[in-house]
C-alpha cells in the first residue's frame, strides 16, 4: 500500500508543477507544498534533497526534477512503519507547520481546509486546522 500511496503523491506533485508552468516552461511559485507521513511517528516525508523540511516551493521541486538524471523523479519514497498509526501526531505536525508558514508569509487565517476526520481523538486538532489563525496554539 505504501508504494501505491507514494506513486500517487509523486504523480500529484508532478501535476502541480505542470500547472505552475507557463507556455515558455517558466515555473511560477503558486504553491508551497508539505508532505507529512505517519505510522509509529509523524515526519516530513520528503526525500533528499528536501529531507526533513516542511514546506517546499514548486520552483524548488521543479529544479530538483530537472537536475535529476532519473526520468521519473520521486519526491517521496514508500515507507511502512507497521500498523501503528499516529494520525493525531500528523495533524499536530500539520498545525505547527501551517502556523509557522502563516507567520512567515504574514497570513492572518486559513479557513478553507477541506477534509474529514472520523477519529474522536483527532477531531479537536482537525477542527483547529480548519480555522487556524495566526498566533493561536493547540490549547
Amino acid at each position: 500500500m505504501s508504494y501505491a500511496l507514494a506513486e500517487t503523491v509523486n504523480d500529484q506533485i508532478r501535476k502541480l508543477i505542470e500547472k505552475c508552468a507557463d507556455e515558455d516552461g517558466a515555473i511560477h511559485n503558486r504553491f508551497d507544498i508539505a508532505v507529512i507521513g505517519y505510522g509509529k511517528t509523524a515526519y516530513s516525508a520528503w526525500k533528499a534533497p528536501f529531507e526533513g523540511r516542511g514546506f517546499v516551493t514548486v520552483e524548488e521541486l521543479s529544479n530538483a526534477m530537472h537536475e535529476s538524471s532519473s526520468e521519473v523523479f520521486p519526491w517521496i519514497d514508500p515507507r511502512d512503519d507497521g500498523k501503528s498509526s499516529k494520525g493525531d501526531l500528523a495533524l499536530k505536525m500539520a498545525y505547527e507547520m501551517l502556523k509557522g508558514w502563516m507567520d512567515k508569509h504574514n497570513m492572518s487565517c486559513i479557513n478553507d481546509f477541506r477534509g474529514r476526520c472520523n477519529a474522536p481523538e483527532d477531531i479537536k486538532v482537525f477542527e483547529r486546522l480548519q480555522y487556524l489563525r495566526r498566533n493561536n496554539d493547540l490549547n
